[in-house]
C-alpha cells in the first residue's frame, strides 16, 4: 500500500483500497512478488474462477466460495484492471520488505533484552565491576555502540550488593581459588553484543527505507508524465539486512548459551549445586534437560544463520536473471526469532533458579 499511493505505479486509489490483505508466508521472490499473486488478479475485479475463504472463523470452519459471491457478501463492487495496474499491484519489494520489517522489529527487542542478561549474571555469583571504562568509556572503547553497551549493561550494577565495584589487591593465599578476573561472558559482553546491535540498527534503517520508496518498474512521475525503467523492484537490499539479522540474532544466542552453561557448571558457577539440583544432585538432575535443549537452540540458530543468497537461481527463462530470495530470507529470519526466544526463556528459568534463596 505504502509503494501504491504515491501513483508512481499508475494504480488508482479506489483500487489500492480494496487490495486484500495478506499472510506472511509465500515461496520464491525475485522482486518481492508474492507467491498468492492470483488473489491480487482475481479477488478485486471479480473473477468466478478463483476461490477464497469466506465468514467468520467464529461460527466453525470457513467457506470456499468464488470471488464474486465473496465481494457480493461484503458489498464490494468489483473493478476491472486497466492497464498497468495488474504489474503496479505485484511488482516490488514491498511484500518481502513487510516481513523483513516484522522480524526487525522483534528482533530489536529480543536484542533490547539481551542487554539485561549479562546483568543478572553477576546475582548467583558476585562480578568484579573494577574496569577502566566504567569510570571513563573512552579510555579503552573506540567504537560507539559498545560504549552505549556497557553503560546499559553495567550502570544499573553501580550500586549492588551483586556486584564487586572496588577491588584491592590481596595475595595468591587470600583469594585462592578464586578467579581474579570475570570470565569471558561478562567481561566482553559490551564488545560481543555491541557489533550485533550496530548490524542490527543498520538493517533497521534499510528496511525502513524500504518500506517508505516506490519499489515498482517501470515508476511513472506523474507530474510529467515520464516512465522510467529500472530495477528498483530488486530486493536484495531486504535480503542483505535479514542475513545480518540472523547472525547477529546466532551470535546474541551464543553468548546467552555460555552464559547458561556456565551456571550449571559446578566448576563455574562458585558453588551451586551442578545442575542447580534443589535436593541431592546425585538423584536430581533437574536442569540438565534445559542445558541440553539450549545446546540444541543454539545449533539451530548456526543452521539458519546460514545466507539464502547463494541459492538464488534464475528464472522466468532467464528473464529474471537475479534474483534476492528476499522472502525467504525474511521467513528464515523469523524463525530464528522464535528459537531465540525459546533460548532467552530457558536461560531466565535458569537464572531465577541460580537466585532462589
Amino acid at each position: 500500500m505504502n509503494s501504491l499511493i504515491r501513483g508512481h505505479s499508475g494504480v488508482r486509489w479506489e483500487l489500492a483500497e480494496k487490495n486484500t490483505a495478506h499472510p506472511s508466508p509465500g515461496k520464491y521472490l525475485r522482486l518481492g512478488r508474492p507467491p498468492a499473486a492470483f488473489i491480487r488478479r482475481g479477488l478485486p475485479h471479480g473473477n468466478p474462477s478463483i476461490r477464497v475463504f469466506e465468514g467468520p472463523t467464529a461460527f466453525g470452519a470457513r467457506q470456499i466460495v468464488p470471488s464474486t459471491q465473496a465481494l457480493r457478501a461484503h458489498n464490494i463492487e468489483p473493478i476491472p484492471l486497466a492497464p498497468k495496474e495488474h504489474l503496479g499491484l505485484l511488482n516490488g519489494t514491498a511484500f518481502s520488505a513487510a516481513v523483513a520489517c516484522l522480524a526487525l522489529n522483534d528482533a530489536v527487542h529480543l536484542a533490547l533484552s539481551m542487554l539485561s542478561q549479562p546483568r543478572h549474571q553477576p546475582s548467583p555469583w558476585p562480578g568484579k565491576l573494577d574496569y577502566p571504562y566504567f569510570d571513563d568509556c573512552r579510555l579503552t572503547f573506540f567504537q560507539k555502540i559498545q560504549i552505549e553497551s556497557a553503560k546499559i549493561i553495567w550502570d544499573p550494577l553501580d550500586e549492588s550488593k551483586f556486584a564487586i565495584t572496588s577491588m584491592q589487591e590481596v595475595t595468591i593465599e587470600q583469594d585462592a581459588g578464586v578467579p581474579r578476573q570475570d570470565r569471558y561472558l561478562l567481561r566482553m559482553a559490551p564488545q560481543f553484543i555491541g557489533p550485533q546491535l550496530e548490524d542490527l540498527l543498520a538493517s533497521l534503517e534499510t528496511i525502513a527505507l524500504e518500506c517508505n520508496c516506490s519499489t515498482d518498474n517501470p515508476l511513472i512521475d506523474s507530474e510529467t508524465g515520464k516512465i522510467h525503467n529500472g530495477g528498483n523492484f530488486q530486493a536484495m537490499a531486504v535480503t542483505n539486512a535479514t542475513e545480518k539479522t540472523r547472525l547477529g540474532l546466532h551470535h546474541l544466542g551464543k553468548l546467552l548459551f555460555s552464559q547458561c552453561t556456565e551456571l550449571l557448571n559446578p566448576d563455574m558457577n562458585r558453588g551451586l549445586p551442578p545442575s542447580l539440583a534443589a535436593t541431592d544432585p546425585s538423584l536430581n538432575f533437574h536442569a540438565k534437560g534445559i542445558d541440553i535443549a539450549t545446546a540444541a537452540y543454539v545449533s539451530e540458530l548456526g543452521y539458519r544463520a546460514a545466507p539464502v543468497s547463494p541459492h538464488i537461481q534464475s528464472a522466468e527463462m532467464h528473464n529474471q536473471a537475479v534474483n534476492s530470495l528476499a522472502l525467504i530470507s525474511g521467513r528464515a529470519t523469523i524463525d530464528s526469532l522464535d528459537i531465540l526466544s525459546l533460548l532467552i526463556a530457558s536461560y531466565l528459568y535458569v537464572l531465577c533458579q541460580a537466585c532462589a534463596p
